[in-house]
C-alpha cells in the first residue's frame, strides 16, 4: 500500500523510567503522601480542639441552669423577694454606691436566712471562677461564653459586688468574688 503523502510518521516514543527516574518518582509520591498526612493530622487536631472548646462552653451553660448553681441563684432571688421596700425605692430612684453598700451591710445579716445567702454566694463565686479560668485559658470558646454569660455576669457583678465585699471581710479572703469581677470587666457583650 502506498502512503498518500509519502512521508511516514515516526514510531511512537516510549517513555522509559530508568532506575533513577523510578526512585525519584517514588520519593516525590511518598513526600506528597506524607505532607497530606501531616496536614490531615493537624486539621483533625484543630477540629478536635475547637469541638472540645465548644463542648466545654456548652457544659457551663448547662451547669448554670442546673443545681447547685440554679439553687444558689434561687436563694439570691428569695432574698430579693423579702426586700420589697428597697426594690420599690430602687425602681424609682438611682441609688448611690454608698447607700447601696449601707443597704447590703444592714440587710445581709438581718435577712431571715443569711447562711443561705452566704452558701449561694460561695457557690456562684466558685462557678464564676471556673468560668473565668476556662475563658482566660482559652479552654472554652470565648465567643460562645460571652454571648451567653457576659450580660448576666456584668449584671451579677453590679448587683452583688457589695455582697462579695461583705463576704471578703467575713472570710478574710481577698480573692472572693474576683472571678465575677474579672469576667465582667473583660467580656464583650453581644
Amino acid at each position: 500500500m502506498s502512503e498518500p503523502s509519502g512521508k511516514s510518521e515516526p514510531p511512537a516514543r516510549r517513555i522509559r523510567f530508568g532506575r533513577r527516574g523510578l526512585d525519584t518518582t517514588a520519593k516525590v509520591v511518598t513526600m506528597v503522601a506524607a505532607l497530606a498526612g501531616v496536614a490531615a493530622y493537624f486539621g483533625d487536631r484543630w477540629f478536635e480542639r475547637r469541638n472540645a472548646a465548644q463542648t466545654a462552653s456548652l457544659s457551663y451553660i448547662e451547669r448554670y441552669a442546673a443545681d447547685p448553681v440554679l439553687e444558689a441563684r434561687m436563694a439570691l432571688y428569695a432574698f430579693w423577694l423579702e426586700q420589697e421596700d428597697f426594690l420599690a425605692f430602687a425602681a424609682d430612684n438611682t441609688i448611690p454606691p454608698g447607700q447601696y453598700r449601707y443597704f447590703v451591710d444592714t440587710r445581709f445579716d438581718e435577712y431571715s436566712r443569711p447562711d443561705d445567702i452566704r452558701r449561694a454566694l460561695i457557690a456562684l463565686d466558685s462557678f464564676f471562677d471556673e468560668l473565668q479560668f476556662c475563658r482566660g485559658a482559652a479552654v472554652c470558646q470565648t465567643a460562645t461564653l460571652d454571648a451567653y454569660f457576659c450580660t448576666e455576669v456584668t449584671r451579677h457583678n453590679a448587683i452583688y459586688a457589695a455582697f462579695y465585699d461583705v463576704m471578703r471581710a467575713d472570710l478574710g479572703e481577698s480573692g472572693f468574688g474576683r472571678g465575677v469581677e474579672a469576667y465582667a470587666t473583660t467580656c464583650a457583650a453581644p
